[in-house]
């Protein structure tokens, strides 16, 4: 049976995903990750050792040098996609991944070269996850995760793991994108306060575990003044502080050219029955947006301002 390119090349990155995390792959993970009944998957392994790209030892599976090799062009072509998309695609987060995911089995490696240098050879995608350069070289993940951070820790998120998706996507909308800055406030239970962009948020130890983080550099600090334009109330003023790093690419460009710059002054004016879009009042512009846009501008209310 002729095993399809696309699932060699998802069964090559689900090996190197577990080696990089140095957890082993045996046959079920490999079924599971493949989405193929156990029948199917011995065709995919058969094929993977005919071509010498993977071995077993004992009751795991192993990348070759070539498996490697060719595992860490697939992966490249996946995050220098995902890139592309993040920062020049009016696309969504959710989109990047999945559009990535069909465009590395079809990008040559030329043309992965061309679009690395097009966007100044990143060595980071979206999601903090390092991209492996043409040479094949990568490297690891540095930091710490989140959930050992102790009360009172102020730190800059690294990494984002972005499976299982729902995880990640809770955490992008609570306001955690690589480049955050938080404070670790308390510790309850199985939740964890934490201001982060702006906000106050609760997350569990288990999604905090999906977080990797450094703290800040000697010459950093947050700012806790500092919220997000959804909080305003009608009428009230405030001096935008900046966008937050969860805001890239088009919509990061759109914002900025609608007027949402740091030092301008922006009030609250009216919502819509729903409480979504709210109409903000900026140079004389009434701007509609919604609240998950008002989340993504930072601000700093004005002397004597209400909180």
């Amino acid at each position: 049976m002729k095993i399809s390119k696309v699932k060699i090349e998802d069964a090559l990155k689900c090996f190197f995903d577990h080696e990089y995390e140095s957890r082993p792959v045996t046959s079920g993970v490999l079924a599971e990750a493949l989405g193929v009944s156990h029948e199917h998957l011995a065709g995919v392994v058969e094929q993977l050792q005919q071509s010498e790209l993977v071995e077993k030892r004992g009751e795991n599976f192993f990348l070759t040098p070539a498996g490697r090799k060719y595992a860490l062009e697939v992966v490249r072509a996946h995050r220098i996609y995902e890139t592309f998309l993040a920062r020049q695609s009016g696309f969504l987060s959710p989109e990047w991944h999945i559009d990535a995911h069909n465009k590395e089995h079809e990008l040559s490696a030329k043309e992965v070269n061309a679009l690395a240098a097009y966007l100044g050879e990143p060595r980071f995608d979206p999601h903090g996850d390092p991209i492996p350069t043409a040479a094949g070289e990568i490297k690891r993940h540095s930091g710490l995760a989140l959930d050992a951070c102790p009360i009172g820790y102020k730190g800059r998120v690294l990494h984002i793991e972005d499976e299982p998706w729902e995880t990640y996507q809770e955490l992008v909308e609570r306001g955690f994108s690589v480049g955050s800055s938080f404070f670790i406030q308390d510790k309850q239970g199985d939740l964890i306060s934490i201001y982060v962009e702006g906000a106050r948020v609760k997350i569990s130890f288990a999604q905090a575990r999906q977080i990797n983080v450094r703290p800040l550099a000697g010459d950093e600090e947050i700012d806790l003044d500092v919220e997000r334009l959804s909080m305003l109330k009608q009428r009230e003023e405030a001096v935008i502080f900046g966008i937050s790093p969860t805001c890239i690419g088009a919509e990061r460009s759109r914002l900025l050219d609608l007027g949402f710059v740091a030092s301008t002054v922006v009030s609250a004016e009216f919502a819509s029955l729903g409480g979504s879009p709210i109409a903000y009042r900026l140079h004389n512009t009434l701007i509609g947006l919604r609240k998950e846009q008002g989340d993504k501008i930072l601000i700093k209310r004005k002397a004597g301002g209400q909180k």
